[in-house]
């Protein structure tokens, strides 16, 4: 069974649409649209505090919308980070093993 919600979260003035899919045995996949553009515009954040344990791209990827960008373990749960952007990584900001906070930058795309 998939439980699906979505919500509206505002990060440093910037508003997002994020769905959220429960799809049983703790696995989550979580998806975020920029609701507003500005400077977080191609920024990839971390839905959730945890633990990086699988990053899939690199500086120079070439990746599309719902491509997934990393997994983060949090309370648990498996959290697949999809990109929400079609486009070319800039940025890679962690790496597998680093902890990171909700709302942290994890990669920008072009």
């Amino acid at each position: 069974m998939v439980i699906r919600r979505r919500y509206r979260v505002t990060v440093n003035g910037k508003t997002y649409e994020v769905e959220v899919e429960e799809e049983g045995e703790g696995a989550l996949r979580v998806r975020a649209e920029e609701v507003s553009y500005g400077k977080l515009k191609g920024a990839i954040l971390s839905p959730v505090p945890g633990k990086v344990v699988k990053l899939r791209v690199g500086v120079g990827d070439k990746v599309s919308k719902d491509d997934l960008i990393a997994v983060i373990e949090s309370m648990k749960a498996l959290v697949e980070v999809k990109s929400p952007y079609e486009g070319v990584v800039r940025e890679v900001k962690v790496k597998e093993g680093d902890f990171v906070n909700i709302n942290q930058v994890i990669v920008i795309i072009n």
